[in-house]
């Protein structure tokens, strides 16, 4: 039983206080009150790596909807987000190999004929969902990238990845993993592994195959500095260097070699250096998302022979670690971030006698729950958010002068750099006013021109320079 202090809201960020009191008596203690919200939730797909299931968090009320499949789920599965369509893909790996349609609509089952068999053992890792009738479909096992139809669940081509298979390969894929949608490109991990071997070392530096949507075509392949590229990518526009895609390179696990490398999109290069090493935070780097210029989260396998994870803060700016907000974790696949700015976390953890779900409020880097929220009889595994989708518009600062940006609606308010989030579609006004002896002399960037206020539509991450000068 879940009680909660309080839940208010200041200056448009929400602050919890959460005492969470349990009180478990087996799976008879979970009752369903209602069907779960259509939007606004956390979907958690729990495994105890042998059997799997999923379980719902409103995010309003925190309120828990514990293992709605009736016949449970995949235990090794990715679960993305189609916030056009408001359905669930979940990524079904060995033993099943499928593409599984999860609708919120419906109470979060699973509709009659909603699963595509992408091919017995091909191991798919991920779905890039490009529009309601047109997705990627990734598989480590196989060369080729599955195109589908997702709204009818049915193949209907795919893209040759033969050419990109090392000499030194002899299992006949260049193991396709993670994908990323960016407008008209889609970007793929390719981690070249030796699949022969039971740990499956990499055989060469990772790559990234840039794909045009348009055309379905290849159009570069970018080297990575270091092997076994294995976290998410994101594409950026927060950092003072401007648009990056970044991916975090293992290299070897328990060795601290590799980091999280960036990418510029406009020339399709590595930039030189990690934008976090593993030396910084003493571990692989398996898992991140950038929130801002001097804010984001990792998580990280720690090297110290525990066999345990820790999620931590970083500054990808600097590079430098700011502190570890939970240590100890057992296996952690991933984390979720909602448009409130609210992290959630959950190890897959097997020994506890109450595993569950935590939350962090990342404007204060501070745990919101007091325990973590059981989410049914399995540990929680892979997170995702269902919500409205939202873009990041950042705004840097530059010249011999200052200033202040702010918008309308509300959100950014920077005396230095800054990035907020918007829903998709919004229309941001901003406005610069320069300090006493100063002058602003102008933007740069996305749509911006000119020294009056800029109004930008958002249908995509964007970033505008503000420009201010010293009056003589």
């Amino acid at each position: 039983m879940l009680h909660m202090c309080r839940w208010i809201r200041r200056a448009g960020i929400r602050w919890t206080s959460i005492l969470v009191a349990v009180l478990w008596a087996g799976p008879a203690a979970w009752a369903q009150p209602t069907l779960p919200p259509p939007i606004g939730t956390a979907f958690i797909a729990t495994t105890d790596f042998q059997t799997g299931s999923y379980s719902v968090i409103d995010l309003d009320t925190l309120t828990v909807f514990a293992d709605l499949p009736p016949n449970g789920s995949h235990s090794d599965n990715t679960v993305r987000y189609d916030s056009t369509t408001n359905l669930l893909y979940a990524v079904n790996r060995f033993g099943v190999d499928s593409i599984q349609v999860i609708d919120p609509r419906q109470g979060y089952t699973t509709p009659p004929g909603g699963e595509l068999s992408v091919e017995n053992g091909s191991n798919p890792h991920d779905i890039a969902l490009i529009n309601p009738v047109k997705a990627y479909v990734s598989r480590g096992g196989r060369s080729e990238l599955l195109i589908i139809d997702p709204s009818l669940l049915t193949i209907t081509g795919s893209i040759d990845l033969t050419a990109l298979i090392k000499p030194i390969d002899l299992d006949n894929s260049p193991e396709p993993f993670r994908m990323l949608v960016h407008g008209d490109t889609v970007y793929l991990i390719l981690q070249h592994l030796d699949r022969s071997q039971a740990l499956q070392p990499p055989l060469a530096l990772g790559e990234i195959v840039v794909i045009d949507t348009l055309t379905d075509t290849v159009t570069a392949v970018i080297p990575l500095a270091t092997p076994n590229p294995f976290s998410d990518l994101q594409y950026t526009v927060a950092l003072p260097r401007g648009p990056r895609l970044l991916v975090s390179s293992v290299n070897d696990f328990g060795v601290l070699d590799g980091g999280i490398e960036a990418i510029d999109p406009t020339t399709n290069t590595l930039d030189p250096g990690f934008v976090l090493s593993e030396t910084a935070v003493n571990g692989n780097i398996t898992f991140f998302e950038v929130v801002s210029a001097t804010q984001a989260y990792a998580i990280v396998g720690l090297l110290d022979g525990s066999f345990t994870n820790a999620l931590v803060q970083f500054n990808p700016s600097t590079g430098e670690l700011i502190s570890a907000l939970a240590t100890s974790l057992p296996f952690t696949l991933n984390f979720a971030i909602n448009n409130a700015g609210e992290l959630y976390v959950g190890p897959v953890d097997t020994v506890s006698p109450m595993p569950g779900v935590r939350i962090f409020n990342t404007a204060s880097a501070q745990e919101m729950t007091t325990a973590p929220i059981p989410v049914g009889n399995l540990p929680p595994g892979w997170i995702v958010m269902v919500e409205e989708r939202q873009v990041a518009l950042t705004v840097h600062k530059a010249g011999t002068g200052a200033g202040v940006v702010s918008s309308i609606p509300a959100g950014l308010l920077c005396d230095a750099i800054c990035t907020s989030n918007f829903l998709v579609g919004s229309a941001v006004t901003l406005m610069a006013v320069p300090d006493a002896g100063s002058t602003f002399i102008g933007w740069q960037g996305d749509a911006c021109t000119g020294t009056g206020d800029c109004t930008l539509s958002l249908d995509q991450d964007k970033a505008v320079t503000a420009m201010f000068a010293t009056i003589q």
